[in-house]
């Protein structure tokens, strides 16, 4: 078959098909609307509607919108040559943040200039990029808190001991009970001071050794036994949904129980100011090869702007808090293959949701 055969055969194709089909996303606008957009486009923007992004900033993260109001300046004085844009926008229940590049270019079509926009889905990408830094920069910190934890730690004993020493002496010399009153609330300071240098110490670790099968189920009860004496005096109703065909999960039970005892407290903390009913709602169930253990609250909730931080080390919301709890969470759980999520519950507060892999084991009894 010759060129010319050849170009007339590709004439009478119908190219609407490769768009249509294509893996990037395309979109047509015609002034500030959207006159086309493929399948793959509705699939990375669903019923968010990009020209709301692109002019209005509807949507946007707070970090892009000063770049996506840039562009839309750009378009507005009219398209000399193609334009990059990268930002990131919430889905319309603001649960989802998802990640995109986008080329925008003119594309005259007899007497309407349109803009089509090419789109790709960074999304994944852009998680696992941050799921590599995280992790580096908790290795960083762990080695150097490491280091502090032992200074303290060394010279912590010796005050111990001779607040143990003068305690006695107290006693022997038939000391005021206000004396030795004092120094419980000095032996109680240290051992908050000793508290925390083991959250640290544990903070250092990595690598998920201890490997056991672990009933989920009981983990959780376990936990609420202990919490139990701050949820009732709180006003906390607490409410369980336990999934009594559960597989089992293999790994340690200790750091699961740190996990949901973590994210108890966190819940018990953000309800202490709030009025009306106080709800901790804990769940488990398993989907798709996983088991997801979910924990809603009836707080305040967390701002959609501050979601991609709390899992930082040292970042926290609490005016007290050190900001290594849900780090220490996020680490433990991604050392098991796993991962936790964070949205909003259907009592309007906080849901985290930590997803564990299964290996292929017995059910757990309920």
């Amino acid at each position: 078959m010759d060129n010319e055969a050849k170009i007339k055969q590709l004439q009478s194709y119908d190219f609407r098909k490769l768009v249509e089909d294509s893996l990037i996303g395309i979109l047509l606008i015609e002034g500030s609307e959207i006159i086309y957009r493929n399948a793959k486009a509705a699939e990375i923007f669903g019923d968010v509607d990009l020209t709301d992004i692109l002019f209005e900033c509807s949507y946007v993260h707070p970090d892009d919108c000063r770049i996506v109001a840039d562009t839309a300046e750009i378009i507005s004085k009219g398209l000399s040559e193609p334009i990059d844009l990268e930002f990131s926008f919430y889905s319309k229940d603001e649960e989802q943040l998802k990640w995109v590049s986008c080329r925008i270019s003119n594309l005259p079509i007899a007497d309407k200039d349109l803009l089509m926009i090419e789109t790709l889905d960074l999304t994944v990408r852009k998680q696992l990029e941050k799921a590599v830094r995280l992790k580096d920069r908790v290795y960083t910190l762990g080695r150097l808190t490491a280091g502090i934890a032992h200074q303290i730690r060394s010279p912590l004993s010796g005050v111990n001991i001779y607040l143990d020493i003068l305690k006695k002496k107290l006693r022997e010399l038939g000391g005021k009970k206000e004396d030795e009153a004092a120094i419980d609330k000095i032996e109680l300071a240290t051992q908050k001071i000793e508290d925390s240098i083991n959250k640290l110490m544990h903070f250092a670790k990595t690598g998920a050794t201890i490997q056991m099968s672990v009933n989920i189920n009981t983990a959780i009860r376990e936990v609420l036994k202990i919490s139990e004496t701050s949820l009732k005096p709180a006003g906390i109703e607490v409410r369980l949904n336990l999934d009594k065909n559960l597989p089992a999960f293999t790994g340690d039970s200790d750091t699961i129980e740190r996990v949901i005892m973590n994210l108890i407290i966190n819940a018990k903390d953000a309800m202490e100011s709030i009025e009306g009913e106080k709800l901790l709602e804990i769940s488990t169930y398993s989907e798709g090869g996983k088991i997801i253990i979910r924990v809603a609250d009836s707080g305040p909730g967390i701002p959609n702007n501050i979601r991609e931080s709390i899992f930082q080390p040292f970042f926290s919301t609490k005016q007290s808090g050190t900001g290594i709890g849900l780090s220490l969470n996020y680490t433990a759980i991604t050392e098991y293959g796993g991962k936790i999520t964070v949205g909003t519950s259907a009592y309007g507060g906080a849901e985290f949701n930590v997803i564990l892999p299964v290996k292929e084991e017995s059910q757990q009894d309920g």
